[in-house]
């Protein structure tokens, strides 16, 4: 994925990309918000139709109360009445939640009108009010020059946002307050405002704090600092810590609502209470000794991490109690955890621990691969449902384990008592004596999906069908594609294919207007977007029985995306429908040549002698693009020629083929070019290649490549749940915006490549070819050379508007070793010609690369 900036409230952060093998086709690649919009969406909080989220189109009143509400985990309403706002209305419970949150009032003619794009003053108001934020004397103001512009009543709202950090001006120093605000722009100070943390609420002395009746809520955090101190009535909207001040001693939390995480570091034998509360996670890590967490009647917490010892209790619990508690890896040596109550999920990460269950119920315990030799205690009345092992453990007591899986890993596993059925992998290499025993599956998932969130009175069939019954193209056919977007021969619509392509003729001198029409699933809902070169969003709308038709504006040799998204009624099934508008590209615009370049290790005069490295080696590969309005596939065959031969020096029927060294000893040159598809000549004419290096401007810092830390790297991982294994390591590039139009003026987008360093490096290598920069040699959601904005319009000098991110390998005997990198990037101007390349680097170290990952510090320049 790669991504941009812009400025929105002045709120502008970097996108990255989450992993080379990740490509997205949706309407966020290269959105300048696009770092914030991706989080939102991996946290459920922005909401889309099939990777369609429409970030430029002008937010309503109702669906920036929707983002609040549901970014601050607001729930609870109250009884509200507008003029212009039905009970049935999608929006009635969010606005009675906001005004019952206090942030929300409506207009004085008894109108909330729901449906209105909201401006940017309104939405400070919201946010401010919300917040809880005000300005007496209007600081904040001086940094707007169109101030006046402001409602008297938003401008306290606006300062406050301001002095908070929270808001800020355009390049032009304006804050446009009439402007109506974007879905992205919303999300971005949604973001800014969500991140921001008041001023700690601290006690220090020991007494009851809160109201006797009724609740008050603390915007920011909590920190109790001393032992003796009861909290009752409490809407906590920030975090909750209890520091080593509380020493051995006692805290008390009555009808406490934490909606950050409680930190645990002090608290004795007697304990921490938490009655009728509700917490959403809890850290335990007190530096010494052992503390007790107790839970009583109406009390839920969502999630515990354990990372030093601890009683976990439940006493009379009508709630939920403990859900699921995590034993986290760094837990020391020899720790003991006790966990008293009904547990949902445990899951263990520790070596070396013990854990005893004296009493209640473990409904799964999973003791993870890397989690050794730890010791768990089933008490008598003590019952784990499903126990998971995949590490070696030790079963004590005479408690009942119902079913035990063990897996690789965990051999050499040993129970006390028998569990009553004992399965996995390895079952057999345990100390369980007898059981039923299973080797097998359990036949299938249990069901997959449970259903959307609309109810659909309809006949099943009905409800669930998200299809396109017709699709057409004013003045245009329609060809099919296949999942590689390849012809498959087929014109016209067809039900069951979701990739078109449309060829529009070389000579067209004048931009068309085509019409598309859609005939959809009758009970359905669609959407569509269009968006042009470089992924700019040009478009978006919904389709209706009523109006099933949009326009797109085709330009001379210029390539237009279509997107139409089609949802079920009951919200369950969803299916897109892509249509790539492109021109038809030349032998000459459809190929390119691609560089490799790397280091082999000589040989060795005698064993053990340090490794020698060669100088960098460059290799040349012919790469398939489009041509002729088709991309070319592996099984097509491309032969190259010297001019005038009849004999072809490469025949290629791969993606790519590599070139002899020879017939690129020159720079630049001339090839005869055949292209044969299904046994046939598709394609002839020439190929003139330019291998000649690209403008190397010396680093200035205009580019700066900066590695995730060891922290980072799993903050990545647990952001992106698509993600299976976590990551090895990644940079960040940023871009000094004046530096970079100081060596190139007319700059405007970037092309960023990496290169690893194979032994020691002292300098920089020569640049990538005319070649490696070639863009347009296929549109773009079919993949090829990717080129995003170099910098936005934000005030911001250093700007992040890159990232790339490695998976850890599921190999395990894959290499360890994490190599520095040259990053390439090469520099256009607003009409994608190549100015010229920045070469930089980044190196790793012990805290920039993830646990058990060795760098290699290839990196050692000469110092003058």
């Amino acid at each position: 994925m790669i991504v941009m900036l812009a400025m929105a409230f002045g709120l502008t952060n970097a996108a990255w990309a989450a992993s080379s093998q990740m490509k997205a086709k949706d309407d966020l690649q290269g959105h300048w918000a696009e770092s914030d919009l991706r989080k939102w969406v991996s946290e459920d909080l922005l909401q889309g139709y099939s990777n369609q989220y429409f970030p430029d189109q002008p937010i309503t009143r109702a669906e920036l109360i929707t983002l609040i509400n549901r970014s601050n985990k607001l729930t609870e309403g109250t009884d509200i009445s507008y003029s212009d706002l039905d009970r049935r209305h999608w929006a009635y419970k969010q606005i009675a939640i906001a005004v019952k949150s206090g942030y929300v009032k409506g207009y004085a003619d008894g109108t909330i009108r729901p449906g209105n794009p909201i401006t940017r003053e309104e939405a400070a108001g919201m946010i401010a009010s919300y917040l809880g934020l005000s300005s007496k004397d209007l600081k904040g103001l001086t940094s707007f020059k169109d101030s006046s512009a402001l409602s008297s009543w938003s401008k306290s709202a606006v300062a406050a946002l301001a002095e908070a950090g929270i808001a800020s001006g355009s390049a032009a120093g304006n804050f446009l307050p009439k402007n109506p605000l974007s879905r992205a722009e919303a999300v971005t100070l949604l973001e800014k405002a969500r991140s921001y943390h008041q001023p700690a609420t601290e006690y220090t002395k020991a007494g009851v704090y809160g109201p006797e009746t009724g609740t008050e809520t603390i915007r920011g955090d909590v920190v109790v600092s001393a032992a003796g101190v009861t909290l009752r009535n409490l809407v906590i909207e920030g975090d909750l810590t209890l520091t080593a001040g509380v020493g051995e001693g006692d805290a008390t939390f009555k009808k406490v609502t934490v909606k950050g995480t409680t930190t645990v570091r002090g608290g004795g034998a007697n304990s921490v209470h938490f009655e009728d509360s509700v917490l959403v996670r809890i850290s335990i890590d007190k530096t010494d000794g052992t503390v007790r967490v107790v839970v009583v009647g109406a009390t839920s917490v969502q999630h515990v991490v354990v990372h030093t010892p601890v009683k976990l209790e439940e006493s009379s619990v009508t709630d939920s109690g403990f859900k699921s508690v995590e034993l986290a890896d760094n837990l020391p040596t020899g720790s003991n955890v006790q966990l008293t109550g009904q547990f949902e999920h445990v899951k263990v990460l520790s070596s070396d621990i013990r854990i005893s269950l004296p009493s209640g119920s473990v409904e799964q315990l999973d003791v993870g691969s890397g989690a050794s030799n730890n010791q768990i205690e089933v008490g008598r009345e003590a019952t784990i449902v499903e126990l998971v092992l995949n590490a070696v453990a030790k079963l004590l007591g005479q408690g009942t384990i119902d079913k035990a899986t063990v897996n690789t890993g965990a051999e050499g596993s040993s129970f006390e008592k028998r569990p009553s059925k004992v399965d996995g992998n390895v079952s057999g290499s345990t100390g369980a004596s007898g059981g039923s025993s299973n080797s097998g599956g359990s036949g299938g998932n249990n069901g997959g999906n449970n259903g959307g969130n609309n109810t659909c009175t309809l006949s099943p069939d009905d409800c669930r069908d998200a299809s396109l019954k017709n699709l057409t193209v004013s003045d245009f056919t329609l060809n099919q594609l296949d999942a590689s977007y390849a012809n498959t021969g087929g014109t016209g619509f067809n039900p069951s294919t979701f990739a078109y392509s449309i060829i529009t003729p070389r000579e067209m001198a004048e931009p068309v207007n085509v019409t598309i029409s859609v005939t959809k699933a009758t009970y359905s809902s669609a959407s569509y977007s269009v968006s042009g070169p470089g992924a700019t969003y040009l478009a978006f709308g919904t389709l209706t029985n009523d109006v099933p038709t949009f326009q797109v504006t085709v330009h001379p040799l210029k390539d237009v995306y279509v997107n139409i998204h089609v949802a079920s009624k009951d919200g369950i099934a969803a299916k897109s429908y892509q249509i790539e508008i492109q021109y038809p590209r030349t032998i000459q615009e459809g190929l390119s040549i691609g560089t490799s370049s790397y280091r082999i290790p000589l040989p060795q005069q005698q064993p053990g002698d340090e490794i020698v490295w060669s100088d960098r080696i460059r290799s040349f590969t012919l790469q398939k693009g489009s041509v002729n309005g088709q991309r070319l596939r592996e099984t097509d065959t491309i032969k190259l020629f010297e001019p005038g031969a009849s004999e072809p020096f490469l025949t290629c029927t791969y993606y790519s083929c590599g070139i002899p060294e020879e017939k690129v000893a020159n720079t630049v040159g001339t090839w005869d070019v055949q292209i044969i598809k299904d046994g046939q000549i598709y394609a002839e004419g020439q190929y003139q290649y330019d291998i000649s290096n690209v403008n190397v401007v010396a680093d200035n810092g205009a580019i700066e490549a900066v590695p995730y830390t060891t922290q980072e790297l799993i903050e990545e991982f647990v952001k992106n749940p698509g993600m299976t294994s976590q990551f090895s390591h990644g940079y960040q590039l940023y871009v000094n915006k004046d530096k970079l139009l100081a060596v190139f003026p007319n700059a405007r987008y970037l092309n960023t490549s990496p290169i690893y360093m194979f032994g020691q490096e002292s300098v920089l290598p020569e640049g990538l070819t005319k070649e490696d920069y070639k863009l347009g040699t296929m549109p773009s959601h079919y993949g090829g050379t990717y080129v995003y904005p170099a910098f936005s319009s934000h005030p911001d000098n250093r700007q992040k508007v890159w990232g790339s991110l490695w998976s850890v390998s599921d190999d395990p005997n894959a290499d360890k070793q994490v190599k520095d990198m040259f990053i390439f990037a090469g520099v256009y101007d607003e009409n994608f010609q190549l100015l010229g390349q920045i070469i930089t680097t980044v190196t790793f170290d012990e805290v920039h690369a993830a646990a058990g990952y060795i760098p290699e510090r290839n990196w050692q320049p000469i110092l003058p």
